[in-house]
């Protein structure tokens, strides 16, 4: 119960509401008892992911909607480039038409954020466990405080009802953005944020963008506080293909996303100051055109290039409530409430919006390329486990000491690659996956190790073992421990003595004055195996034969168990 005020004491504070427009919903139209919010539906204009399984039959279709969400910024990005290069202005043959151009396009895209919203609103209250009286207190608030009394669209009394009734019944109610199970995207993403935090900056943005939408009272030249929204270029090319009839779809054979006809579009025309969905054909034939007029889109594009894209706040607005949320939106606020109106809209969610801060885009860009080369190499090792070998022999072999060690540097450590043919040897330590363990010495023990070994005469032999015995002592407990821990360790024995060997030389012929000017201390020198694509297949499949043998030897004990009984 807490939980659930605390989130109403965002939104909600006694305010008198306002006296209503009664004008006919045309979203809902005749709010009568028959009334299905599922056949009704007008979602279908939303890509809707979350109705795709990503089970194998599915893969595909991820792909498709993935190419498709794809092209919803491929398209902004045109009419961008469209600006760029236009010269012919849009003429129109009365100031008034192009108004009522303008218009229509904005009542139309207000028609659809009005829509989205609302069954967004009543997902999030469902989800944070609203009581009825709680959510009618939400919606009076914002239909009360932050519509228009010039919505036209929809009445205040309809809109009212139609917010309740989603928040009651849930049939129509729009899926919230998620990419779980979805292949293409980073699923640890998901896992950032608890699902809690995560819907409650969903929430905070949704009630931004319901005020946005419902802000705007029909002046094609004052767009209230919508002008952010009607100004991004990916949500005015969405509303343009609503207009214009068509929608984005993908291309089986290009494997491209491309644009083609569609009946489920919405389209409001408007007369004067008052705006009625029509149909496309009623629509087409009372759209306004312009001097020269070639087509709708081209009209709408030079629109946006001449007058949307150059639209900014009315500073002096008289109603004190949106100045004030003018004022108080930042500029990354506006940016993150279009980033959610476009994932309400596509279904994937805007995952940098979940965060808490900026630098956790580094953490989200780390996790989709993570994700790619995770998956890359489960399905490379899961393949070459299938593979039998017979000719070539795994092998654990030093790396070239030249290529990470220098005589100057006090800077110790041992390589090694794990190769099976000539393919693995090709490159020594790059396009291997690492794995490392230390060894501890102290820098008292090799300043005498390494004294003893550059004085080394090779007819005392005794000299040579004692230097061997107190190396092994130390060194080789912690190789035989790091051997135990490998399910298919690549070393059998004898790893410590090379060890052993390569450490003496290195700091044999270290000359520079770290053993002169450094009288104590620790010595940690790492020890890097890296493991080679082909060694990797062989270690898995010798891996699934041990344990397919194991499983063999059990069952061959139980029915030997069952004879006997």
């Amino acid at each position: 119960m807490i939980k659930k005020i605390g989130y109403l004491c965002l939104f909600l504070f006694s305010i008198n509401v306002n006296a209503l427009v009664p004008l006919e919903s045309l979203i809902l139209g005749d709010f009568s008892q028959k009334y299905d919010l599922a056949v009704s539906d007008p979602l279908h204009y939303i890509y809707n992911f979350a109705s795709y399984a990503s089970n194998e039959e599915e893969f595909n279709k991820d792909k498709e909607h993935l190419v498709v969400y794809r092209g919803f910024y491929e398209e902004g990005q045109n009419l961008v480039n469209f600006c760029e290069k236009k010269t012919e202005p849009v003429i129109y043959s009365a100031p008034f038409d192009r108004d009522q151009v303008k218009r229509t396009l904005v009542s139309t895209a207000q028609y659809i954020g009005l829509d989205i919203t609302v069954r967004a609103l009543a997902k999030y209250g469902q989800f944070f466990e609203f009581s009825e009286q709680e959510y009618e207190n939400l919606t009076n608030h914002l239909v009360g405080n932050y519509c228009s009394e010039n919505l036209s669209v929809i009445s205040k009394r309809q809109l009212r009802k139609v917010m309740f009734k989603h928040f009651k019944d849930d049939s129509g109610a729009l899926a919230l953005p998620t990419v779980k199970g979805n292949r293409y995207f980073a699923q640890k993403v998901e896992g950032l944020q608890t699902e809690d935090k995560k819907r409650r900056r969903e929430l905070y943005y949704t009630v931004n963008l319901f005020k946005s939408f419902c802000s705007w009272s029909g002046d094609a030249d004052d767009l209230g506080i919508m002008v952010h929204l009607i100004q991004n270029p990916l949500f005015y090319s969405f509303v343009e293909r609503q207009l214009t009839g068509k929608k984005l779809t993908y291309d089986k054979l290009n494997s491209r996303v491309k644009l083609e006809r569609s009946e489920d579009t919405v389209q409001v025309g408007c007369q004067n100051l008052i705006c009625r969905k029509k149909t496309f054909e009623q629509f087409n034939i009372q759209f306004p055109k312009s001097v020269g007029h070639s087509s709708i889109k081209n009209d709408l594009n030079g629109l946006y290039c001449e007058d949307f894209s150059k639209m900014d706040f009315n500073f002096k607005i008289k109603d004190q409530r949106l100045k004030k949320f003018i004022d108080s939106t930042s500029f990354d606020e506006k940016n993150l409430m279009i980033s959610h109106l476009i994932a309400l809209l596509t279904g994937v969610p805007d995952f940098f919006l979940w965060q808490r801060d900026f630098k956790d885009l580094e953490t989200l860009s780390r996790l989709s390329l993570e994700q790619f080369w995770t998956r890359w190499a489960q399905s490379f090792t899961d393949k070459l486990g299938k593979d039998i070998y017979y000719e070539e022999a795994l092998t654990m072999e030093l790396v070239d000491r030249n290529l990470y060690y220098h005589p100057s540097r006090p800077d110790f450590k041992i390589v090694f690659d794990v190769n099976l043919g000539e393919f693995d040897r090709v490159n020594q330590i790059a396009g291997k996956v690492k794995s490392s363990f230390e060894i501890k010495l102290t820098l008292k023990f090799l300043k005498w190790a390494r004294k003893v070994w550059q004085n080394y005469d090779p007819r005392e032999p005794q000299v040579k073992e004692e230097l061997d015995k107190q190396f092994l002592v130390r060194i080789a407990p912690l190789v035989q421990k790091i051997q135990k821990k490998f399910v298919f360790a690549p070393w059998s024995q004898g790893l410590e003595k090379i060890i052993l060997k390569e450490i003496l030389y290195q700091i044999s012929h270290y000359s520079g004055d770290y053993f002169s000017r450094t009288h104590s201390g620790i010595i940690t020198i790492p020890i890097e195996i890296n493991f080679a694509p082909f060694a990797l297949g062989y270690m898995r499949y010798q891996q699934l034969t041990q344990k397919a043998v194991e499983k063999e030897e059990r069952e061959e004990k139980i029915r030997q168990s069952k004879k006997r009984k």
